[in-house]
């Protein structure tokens, strides 16, 4: 069991440092040179970025 939560622990770990690094890039245009957000991400990083958050939640 203990070992369960552990394991737990690190996913959830990995998950939200995988998702924090995509927050700002994808929401604030100034960050990057040119452009909005829209132009730089497609439907696969979408997918890539919601994964995470679905494995945190169950």
């Amino acid at each position: 069991m203990i070992q369960l939560i552990q394991d737990a622990h690190v996913e959830i770990h990995q998950c939200t440092a995988f998702l924090n690094k995509q927050y700002f890039p994808t929401r604030y245009a100034d960050v990057h040179d040119e452009g909005s957000p829209l132009e730089y991400y497609t439907e696969k990083d979408a997918e890539e970025f919601i994964n995470p958050a679905f494995r945190m939640l169950n």
